[in-house]
């Protein structure tokens, strides 16, 4: 057990610390000095993630939506349950917008071959906006644009991919989960509004 020196009047003489004290208080400072720009950086990094997450979540707040208005098709869901590769399903619309799909959804993408509905129902359950385009309907613009738009959004419960199909009675057809919204033309204004509008807002696991 210690106890408290008794005080006395002469004050003892000051001492020098050692060489090896100076070093090891040095290099005390130097870890605490790094640790604390370690936290720095780690706190700046993690504010620059949330602030831009909640700048592209916000997208869809702050852009003009009434474009959209009297153009998007609103559907009730047909379901969402899995069937096993190679089952196909009847859809009630052309293109899908919910019901059966495979247990598998393809990758964000520009795709220049026709995937099966089954597969894509599946994105559509995940978030995901789909395009479809007629073969040929595209510009090379128009193409540039398209795989731009499937480079840009690629979260898992948030992404873009564009299919082609030919049996449609519009060049083009934006599908969201519940949503289709038929286009004679690429319109960028539309395309991306639809986007904003519902990205991330499918019923597996909103983002939203």
């Amino acid at each position: 057990m210690s106890t408290k020196p008794t005080r006395t009047d002469k004050k003892p003489p000051a001492s020098k610390p050692s060489g090896k004290q100076s070093i090891s208080q040095g290099k005390g400072r130097g870890a605490a000095k790094d640790n604390s720009r370690t936290l720095m950086i780690a706190v700046a990094v993690a504010i620059i993630v949330v602030v831009g997450a909640v700048a592209w979540f916000a997208r869809g707040e702050r852009s003009d939506q009434s474009v959209l208005e009297g153009r998007v098709l609103a559907f009730a869901s047909e379901g969402s349950i899995h069937v096993r590769y190679g089952e196909r399903v009847n859809y009630r619309s052309n293109p899908p917008h919910s019901g059966p799909h495979y247990d598998t959804p393809a990758n964000p993408a520009f795709y220049r071959s026709q995937i099966p509905d089954e597969v894509v129902v599946h994105n559509l359950e995940h978030g995901h906006v789909v395009l479809y385009y007629m073969p040929g309907s595209l510009t090379q613009e128009d193409e540039d644009y398209v795989a731009a738009l499937a480079r840009t959004y690629t979260a898992t419960w948030a992404a873009f991919l564009a299919v082609p199909r030919a049996e449609m009675d519009h060049p083009f057809v934006l599908a969201a989960w519940r949503h289709l919204m038929p286009l004679e033309t690429l319109d960028r204004t539309l395309v991306e509004a639809f986007i904003d509008r519902f990205i991330g807002r499918g019923p597996e696991n909103p983002v939203r």
